[in-house]
């Protein structure tokens, strides 16, 4: 279950009790029901440990942020699914720009979610161009622009050559 804390108070009617958690609490003590749920730790530490029966019933797993290396694994894992949702291609460069870039400029976030989010926006803005101006490959630069519009820094502060350009100074 994604962000598992929302079944706490789900379906609850007028501040009654019964609520989501509370109809899967005897099944997941009696093994009818198995699931892994994912949180953020603030969410998990504000709503779901307040429920100590319902929190006692999972084991905390920590999930570290996996390396721009690994990200660029998982997108290649990700990339026919991307594809078949957006009907275009992705380059390899784009994936690894998108790990990388996403590491270095957006801040608020963690991979390799950031990384899908980038991929999902280029994507995304390209099936909202006109017929005429759609790309049907998506590659690096396409990558620069929309990291650029989430970070919201200018378009020529984000490029993967950064090392190129200061090997030349």
């Amino acid at each position: 279950i994604d962000e598992i804390h929302t079944i706490v108070g789900a379906g609850a009617a007028s501040g009654g009790v019964m609520d989501a958690s509370n109809l899967l609490k005897p099944l997941l003590s009696s093994g009818q029901l198995r699931c892994i749920g994912s949180t953020t730790y603030q969410e998990y530490r504000g709503i779901f440990e307040k429920d100590h029966a319902l929190a006692r019933r999972f084991q905390k797993i920590d999930v570290p942020e996996p390396s721009i290396d690994e990200t660029f694994q998982i997108l290649k894992g990700l990339k026919s699914r991307f594809e078949d949702h957006h009907q275009l291609k992705f380059t390899n460069p784009a994936l690894k720009g998108a790990a990388e870039l996403s590491s270095r400029h957006i801040t608020d976030r963690f991979l390799p979610d950031k990384a899908i989010d980038v991929l999902d926006e280029a994507g995304a803005y390209q099936r909202l161009q006109p017929e005429y101006r759609r790309k049907k490959t998506v590659g690096l630069s396409d990558i620069e622009l929309v990291i650029s519009k989430m970070a919201r820094i200018p378009a020529k502060s984000v490029s993967a050559s950064d090392k190129a350009q200061l090997k030349d100074l």
